[in-house]
């Protein structure tokens, strides 16, 4: 993810309010389409009433769509720990801003949860998505509706103002200046700082057990290890999966250290 490709990106006037589920996916499984509102959704059954189903937000830069990659690893999860999950297409830049993306996401959040016993929702989410799901944890914690048994976080965009610049050199998955310019469109004008945009700087008090996943050549590793720190603080039962010498998502990467984290993550659910 270069500069070029976010202002070729944010230039851009692509409808991302409906997107299909891959026909190779479509024939092999079941998943199928659902709407909470205006908001498409895809889900997959759990294989049994007593698995739990993983709330997942998609990572790409609060702008890009749901990839192979996103399927795939939702896919893997499934048939590691025989849960279901929930991937809500959500309202994306620049046709959206944070401010009409949350109506929509926290009206699919509270449907959500009246229809689910919350002790088996898992709440997840990579990148961008990583950030909108401990967001929504936030504000669903400030409105009173019931938070989820626990939150899978890979590698979580939560602080909006700034990453660590000399990263570059080794992420080849994320350009530092392209995430800032990414993260300043999706704020429109709030402060940068605001928790809704940036949920670092959120009360991290009495949120789920956590399991946070990131590489050391994370562009954003930095802002992450400090997001594990506060939680930690402020009594989240919270463990970080730190592997070294690895970029942005590679939990979701097709390499052979992904399939650790994903054993990982498997664990952390089920247990």
């Amino acid at each position: 993810m270069s500069v070029k490709s976010a202002v070729r990106d944010l230039n851009g006037n692509t409808d991302k309010t409906r997107v299909k589920i891959p026909a190779k996916i479509k024939n092999k499984y079941d998943v199928h389409e659902k709407l909470y509102g205006n908001v498409q959704v895809f889900e997959l059954p759990p294989q049994s009433n007593d698995k739990p189903v993983f709330m997942y937000f998609h990572g790409g830069a609060y702008c890009h769509p749901i990839t192979v990659h996103h399927w795939n690893f939702l896919l893997d999860i499934s048939k590691r720990t025989g849960c279901g999950f929930s991937m809500p297409n959500y309202p994306k830049i620049p046709q959206f801003t944070h401010k009409e993306s949350y109506i929509a996401v926290m009206s699919y959040y509270k449907d959500f949860m009246e229809q689910h016993d919350n002790s088996r929702v898992i709440i997840g989410g990579d990148s961008a998505g990583g950030a909108i799901a401990l967001s929504v944890m936030q504000q669903a914690r400030e409105k009173g509706l019931p938070l989820p048994q626990k939150s899978v976080l890979i590698s979580p965009y939560t602080d909006i103002t700034g990453g660590v610049k000399d990263m570059n050199k080794h992420d080849v998955m994320v350009e530092y200046d392209a995430a800032m310019i990414f993260g300043s469109a999706w704020a429109n004008g709030t402060d940068l700082q605001n928790p809704v945009v940036s949920p670092y700087y959120g009360d991290m008090k009495d949120l789920p057990p956590t399991g946070i996943w990131l590489g050391t050549w994370e562009v954003l590793h930095d802002e992450i290890v400090a997001t594990y720190k506060k939680m930690r603080q402020s009594g989240v039962d919270v463990h970080l999966y730190e592997k070294k010498e690895l970029m942005h998502i590679y939990p979701l990467c097709p390499i052979k250290e992904a399939q650790k984290a994903r054993a990982e993550i498997a664990e952390f659910i089920i247990e």
